[in-house]
């Protein structure tokens, strides 16, 4: 009895063996596909020349200029003077491109000319414009594509500041981009668009406006886009022509601002009516009369 007993068990057990087999193998090819062979990190290329001003590298793997901006100059925001150090390059394996370790041409002026910086104006932003002084966003929106995809560079104010001190060189591909007044389309629109291609913008605002109506913006939003990169500058109080002064008008009235909020924006001035002549919005102590040739501003 027992070995019939025995021989029954045999008879019944290859199924569940069977079975038990296939579930250990499944776990082992479960367990086999989560252990990835560790990543095998490519040793960095060896220059082939080093001096203080550049260094010669020939790639051994495709890298971007930003990657190498970042491991040579500690920058990724430096990668523009990789790309213009290698005009044509397209940073492949096996290439070899040239690491500028010093910001040459700080002043821009070239064999054939000097560099130049368009400054692009706008104020209010609609699907349908019934103003000159309102941009379509379709419009918009094919700037700033154009922009992006010919590798345009938005300034900050201190940038250009910078420049136009000649303490440092821009790239070639350079522009400011400047909102006047503070309507709310700026965020609702403008804003989005710009932040969608990497973009960002210095915004002129007249207090008396914000806050007060549904077409103005907010503080709270001025304060997100200044907190996103974006400057902003002071278009006066109340919006007035500053080079046609009103009797008995107190000069500090024009740099205090009236609300709330204000202040937390630590704004820089710009008068509506002197576009021309305070250069992306600079105060008129910090810029040069020498260097203001240097700057061409359009409304778009």
């Amino acid at each position: 009895m027992v070995i019939l007993s025995g021989i029954s068990r045999l008879r019944t057990r290859p199924r569940s063996v069977f079975t038990t087999w296939i579930a250990i193998a499944a776990m082992i090819v479960a367990v086999s596909g989560c252990l990835r062979p560790a990543a095998v990190t490519q040793p960095a290329a060896a220059p082939v020349y080093t001096s203080s001003d550049y260094i010669v590298l020939r790639l051994d793997v495709d890298e971007s200029a930003s990657q190498l901006a970042e491991r040579f100059l500690g920058d990724s925001g430096k990668s523009w003077m990789i790309a213009e150090a290698n005009p044509g390059a397209g940073f492949r394996g096996g290439e070899q491109v040239v690491i500028p370790l010093k910001r040459a041409n700080k002043a821009g002026v070239y064999p054939d000319g000097y560099q130049t910086v368009p400054i692009l104006t706008y104020h209010r932003f609609s699907d349908d414009c019934p103003s000159p002084l309102c941009m379509p966003t379709a419009v918009f929106k094919q700037q700033m594509r154009y922009l992006k995809e010919n590798g345009y560079h938005a300034l900050t104010p201190e940038e250009l500041l910078a420049f136009l001190e000649y303490r440092q060189p821009l790239p070639k591909q350079s522009v400011l981009i400047t909102i006047d007044d503070g309507y709310r389309s700026v965020y609702d629109i403008a804003y989005p668009i710009l932040r969608a291609n990497g973009f960002t913008a210095i915004l002129f605002i007249y207090t008396e406006l914000i806050d007060v109506a549904p077409i103005a913006l907010t503080w709270n939003q001025l304060i997100e886009m200044k907190r996103g990169g974006f400057a902003i500058g002071s278009h006066t109080i109340t919006h007035s022509d500053l080079t046609l002064p009103k009797e008995a008008e107190s000069k500090g009235r024009l740099h205090r601002p009236r609300r709330k909020g204000a202040g937390r924006l630590q704004a820089d001035h710009r008068s509506p009516a002197g576009a021309r002549h305070l250069a992306a919005g600079l105060s008129l102590r910090q810029l040069r009369p020498k260097n203001s040739c240097r700057v061409k501003t359009d409304r778009v």
